[in-house]
């Protein structure tokens, strides 16, 4: 997979945006809170991107491109290029080092979504395991055990499968660069 094909292809990039944007448009634009100015701003678009991204199948964007006339296809590995741009190539893992520890956000509940989960955070010495979340919608996420056999997610957010390697990549090198 090509991880970077977004930075080089930005007008595909934009029309896989832009459709994005009717979706979403589609579905939250007639609610009270829903921005003035659309999803123009990036701040915007990043937060419903959030809140519909499990939703969002190369199928349905394919048919969408469809409906404009556009002869862009989209297949799972252009999708979770989509993503990691989107997200800046970030998977949502948080780290900190403080008083010569390096402390790992973490979250009780194991699924990804907009739960009332609080997060927390632990020492990143009492890290065994880092493992994979299978979720709905052909998304996961990373996980971590504990030495006390605690299992808790890491990642603010799911992503498709695709990034896996990736992901779990982010996490090691925050683990290891943050001592």
């Amino acid at each position: 997979m090509k991880i970077d094909y977004y930075i080089e292809n930005k007008a595909e990039f934009d029309e896989v945006k832009d459709v994005i944007k009717d979706d979403i448009i589609a579905r939250w634009g007639n609610d009270q809170d829903f921005p003035s100015n659309g999803l123009d701003r990036d701040r915007d678009f990043e937060f419903y991107f959030e809140k519909y991204q499990h939703l969002i199948t190369s199928d349905g964007i394919n048919s969408s491109l469809e409906n404009k006339s556009s002869s862009l296809l989209l297949d799972d590995n252009k999708l979770a290029a989509f993503f990691a741009r989107v997200r800046n190539f970030k998977y949502g893992v948080d780290s900190k080092s403080l008083s010569g520890k390096l402390w790992v956000k973490v979250y009780s509940d194991i699924r990804v979504g907009f739960t009332n989960d609080r997060p927390k955070w632990i020492d990143s010495k009492i890290i065994e395991e880092i493992g994979i979340v299978e979720l709905e919608f052909q998304r996961v996420g990373l996980s971590v055990t504990t030495q006390a056999n605690n299992e808790y997610r890491v990642s603010k957010f799911s992503f498709p499968a695709e990034l896996i390697d990736h992901a779990q990549e982010s996490l090691i090198f925050a683990l290891n660069t943050n001592l």
